[in-house]
Parts: structure tokens; C-alpha cells; sequence
């Protein structure tokens, strides 16, 4: 199967070529069977068949035609300018070749863009903060509702960190001790998303009591196993970690004391003892 199982088509482009305007209709429907072999060539947008020629005997098995049929048609499509013959008399569509350039040459700069994107995200993780200078205060990263509780310190039972110094450093080593737990949970090791920087929405689950090994990360893991499309936020997991807790609770048995579990048992007898 071939890599590329579709391709671009311009109806109006179709249309309005004056090249195939001045060809028959034969010559057209060899064209189109053509621009289908030339998508699946490589390099794309030359008529070869697993690298080689496709000479006019061959081409005309292929499209169920007589071979001088297919050469007189090539030879009005080659005429009209709708393909052109390179000097080692491979034919090529010119639109087809300019196009894989121009998609080639985008996608280079769509990845290069990403990068930078992620590089810029890790050198400074929090946008609002000046290069030149230390903030006096948190940047406002979180929900109104959210401001205040700011988290200070994670659990370094759960996160495996050392002890937190006094220049901010250790924050910032529990930050990307996280970031990384987090990721490898949801193997997003690779994932240039600029957002998976940011761990602040799973920061404040900590704060609130949310255990780490026990509570999120095996959500986490196992709604990314079961995703189409990797997220982009690690926000978009906060609302299945609360939901897995309440099912968890609705599940959990009432928890008794044990003086509750005596007097219990002291009634029953009392009541068997009348």
C-alpha cells in the first residue's frame, strides 16, 4: 500500500488547464490515469512503476488500452504541454513535482517551528516573566478561583525529590521531576506540545490531596493508552483524575471504628440476652 493514499485535486485547476482543453477526452482520461501513477511514484510526480519507466506497452495494460491508442493519446497530452518528457524520456507533470517541493519544503518548517516552539517553552515556562529580571511574585497561571493555593512544595514522598533550596531551584527540580513522571506515565517522552511544559493543573491536584503514584498517574495512563490524538495540556486529564476519585469513594465500603464495631456487638448480645 502506498504511503500517500491520497492526493490534492483542483476541480477548477482540472477545468480551466487550456493544455487539456485543447486534448480529446481520451487524452484526459489518460491523463488522470497518469497523475494516479506519478502520486504513487518516488520521487512523486514521474511516471515510473517500482523505480523504472513505464513504457507504452505496460501502460497500456494497465489502463485497459491498445498500446498505439496510448502512445497517439501521450503524444497529444506531450504536444498540449500537459506533461513534459525529461532527457531520459521519464514523462513528468510539472504541477505534481512543484507541489511535493512546496509540501516538503512546509513541513520542514512546521517541524522547525514546533521545535523552536518547545525549546523557547523550556528556557522560560512561565511567558509573563521578564528574561532580565526575577518576578516578586508567582506568575497568575491558574483560575481565579485557583490563585490561592499556590503550591509551595509537592510531596517529595511522591514526587522523589531532594530537599528544596532556598534560591527556588528546588521547586524548579520537583517541576521537571514531575513533568517527567507525568510523561513517562503517558509516554509522551517525544511530544514537542509547548502546554505538557506547563504542570501547574496536576501541581494543584497534589495540593488538594490527590496522590500521585495512587491517583493520577494510572488515570493518566490509562486514558493516553486509549486516546486517538495525544493532549496537549495535562489540564485535559484533571477532570477524569476527580471523576476516578468519586468512583472510587462511591465504590469504598463505610470505613467503622472499632469502638462503633463493639457496641454494636454489645447491643446484639444485650438484645439476645432478654
Amino acid at each position: 500500500m502506498s504511503s500517500r493514499p491520497w492526493m490534492k485535486f483542483y476541480p477548477r485547476d482540472w477545468r480551466g488547464d487550456q493544455g487539456l482543453r485543447a486534448v480529446s477526452l481520451a487524452a484526459r482520461g489518460l491523463a488522470m490515469e497518469c497523475l494516479c501513477l506519478m502520486h504513487e511514484a518516488e520521487p512523486r510526480g514521474h511516471l515510473l512503476l517500482n523505480g523504472r519507466k513505464v513504457e507504452v506497452d505496460a501502460l497500456a495494460r494497465m489502463t485497459g488500452s491498445l498500446p498505439d491508442e496510448v502512445s497517439a493519446l501521450m503524444a497529444e497530452l506531450l504536444t498540449a504541454g500537459v506533461f513534459s518528457r525529461l532527457r531520459n524520456d521519464v514523462v513528468v507533470s510539472r504541477r505534481m513535482i512543484r507541489d511535493e517541493k512546496a509540501a516538503q519544503e512546509g513541513a520542514k518548517s512546521v517541524s522547525k517551528r514546533w521545535t523552536q516552539a518547545a525549546d523557547a517553552k523550556r528556557e522560560n515556562p512561565h511567558p509573563n516573566r521578564s528574561g532580565e529580571r526575577s518576578p516578586s511574585s508567582p506568575p497568575i497561571t491558574q483560575k481565579p478561583e485557583a490563585r490561592g493555593q499556590r503550591v509551595s512544595t509537592l510531596d517529595r514522598q511522591q514526587l522523589g525529590t531532594g530537599s528544596e533550596h532556598a534560591d527556588g531551584s528546588g521547586a524548579s527540580d520537583e517541576r521537571a521531576d514531575l513533568e517527567a513522571r507525568l510523561r513517562q506515565a503517558a509516554r509522551y517522552e517525544a511530544n514537542p506540545a509547548p502546554s505538557l511544559v506547563v504542570v501547574g493543573p496536576i501541581e494543584i491536584l497534589i495540593a488538594e490531596g490527590f496522590d500521585l503514584e495512587a491517583e493520577i498517574l494510572p488515570v493518566i495512563r490509562d486514558r493516553a493508552s486509549r486516546m486517538p490524538k495525544p493532549a496537549q495540556s495535562w489540564a485535559y486529564f484533571v477532570s477524569a483524575i476527580r471523576e476516578e476519585r468519586d468512583r472510587a469513594a462511591r465504590r469504598k465500603p463505610d470505613v467503622v471504628s472499632i469502638e462503633e464495631a463493639i457496641s454494636a456487638a454489645k447491643r446484639r448480645l444485650g438484645g439476645r440476652a432478654r
